[in-house]
């Protein structure tokens, strides 16, 4: 609940304005009626879900340092799986449980590795389509999301000192990790719009929330991409934990 919660939010932030309209509420926009959902949703959670977004110092700090004591792993930057020949390696998925684990508290390493194929295969296909995020739109992007006050320079603050990097590494960190979420989020986008009138049809006849349809669509459109990849896992002890 709270994983998919985290996506949509972060969909929500990160997806550009679009002029078309639902046809069943042609005095709305889809951002307009995406922003109503998910306020919605945010009232479903409760307090201790919600705590998820309130991100501590101490948090970011925890996890920048237990990313970065990865370097200690022997052999940690070897390929681990393929997927249609671009690699995984075991410290992009070692980075990945920690940030879940240390954000939501749940999650199986297997499950976390599910995610990270299907990230991998959706973001290829979102390359396939030519959706690329232009530098200035990037920049704007993270200036308008990533407004300097004080809390924020403390938290930034915190994932330098644990992460053990200078400032200007940090930011090309942030600037290729948040290109990555924004290609993801096109790809959402025009799935959505590729679809837009089957949506429209079942939020009305099931009476459930746009965006939960909206998701319903995207996981079908990956399940379909990672169905039709080619997944090679080369790491022993990943084969043998999937296999379970």
């Amino acid at each position: 609940m709270k994983i998919v919660l985290f996506i949509a939010i972060g969909m929500l932030l990160l997806t550009g304005c679009s002029n078309q309209q639902v046809n069943s509420t042609p005095d709305k926009e889809i951002p307009e009626l995406w922003a109503e959902d998910m306020a919605q949703v945010w009232d479903r959670l409760t307090e201790e879900q919600q705590w998820f977004y309130m991100t501590t110092r101490e948090q970011q700090f925890r996890i920048s340092r237990a990313i970065r004591e990865l370097d200690n792993i022997a052999e940690i930057d070897e390929t681990a799986i393929l997927v249609n020949g671009s690699p995984i390696s075991r410290r992009q998925i070692e980075i990945s449980n920690i940030r879940i684990n240390q954000f939501f508290g749940i999650g199986s390493l297997s499950e976390n590795i599910i995610s990270l194929i299907r990230d991998e295969v959706a973001l290829q296909e979102a390359r396939r389509l030519g959706l690329v995020v232009p530098s200035d739109r990037l920049d704007a992007i993270i200036n308008d999301i990533t407004p300097i006050d004080e809390d924020n320079r403390k938290i930034r603050e915190a994932r330098i000192e644990g992460l053990g990097i200078t400032e200007e590494e940090y930011f090309v960190q942030q600037r290729e990790n948040m290109s990555l979420h924004i290609q993801s989020n096109m790809l959402w986008e025009y799935v959505r719009e590729a679809n837009i009138d089957a949506i429209r049809e079942e939020v009305d006849i099931r009476d459930v929330l746009f965006i939960d349809v909206s998701r319903e669509f995207y996981e079908r459109f990956v399940d379909e991409l990672v169905e039709n990849a080619d997944i090679e896992i080369l790491d022993p002890e990943i084969r043998e934990l999937l296999q379970q």
